[in-house]
């Protein structure tokens, strides 16, 4: 009984969170990414995937969204041990400059990594992105679109099963993306 109205109270104020998001002529976004990542660990090379931004903003400047990122990495240190990652996380994001057609912007992403071997899962950790931004060639009207550039720092440590020596798989990263505004 107190997991259903756990329940329908969880959906009453995620549907009145929504309603007061698009009653404000709030955005939604999807952005489409490629991550290069130069990371801090010499056991690790070629850091490179792709991943998805949904993202709603709640006002002109602030978005808050959902990161979805798969990764693939090489493991120098011990034949096929580590083959990549992905990352879950929620993004919060403000824009600190927006005059021109140019949107700079800082942020945050808290997640989870789960780091991944040739035959499975090979360890987990919590993880954090510092980030900032810029939106180039933005198009306006009903469906806006944007090419963008993101440089950043990404926090994690997890613990790995197995054999490999890799230790942190945090250092620095580079984001190209496309994305849509509604």
């Amino acid at each position: 009984m107190l997991k259903k109205i756990g329940l329908v109270t969880s959906l009453a104020v995620l549907a009145s969170f929504a309603s007061a998001v698009f009653a404000a002529d709030s955005t939604i976004g999807f952005q489409f990414r490629v991550p290069f990542q130069a990371t801090a660990d010499k056991n690790v090379g070629n850091v490179n995937g792709q991943s998805i931004l949904l993202s709603f903003f709640l006002d002109q400047e602030t978005e808050v969204g959902i990161l979805n990122e798969t990764v693939n990495l090489k493991d120098k240190s011990v034949a096929p041990a580590v083959t990549g990652y992905d990352v879950t996380a929620i993004r919060i994001s403000k824009n600190i400059l927006t005059a021109g057609t140019s949107p700079v912007y800082v942020g945050l992403d808290l997640g989870n990594i789960n780091v991944l071997g040739a035959a499975g899962s090979v360890g987990a950790s919590t993880m954090a992105d510092v980030f900032g931004g810029i939106k180039l060639l933005t198009s306006k009207g009903k469906v806006a679109s944007f090419i963008g550039v993101e440089l950043g720092y990404r926090i994690a440590k997890p613990a790995l099963t197995g054999t490999s020596a890799i230790t942190n798989m945090g250092g620095a990263m580079l984001n190209l993306s496309a994305g849509l505004n509604f």
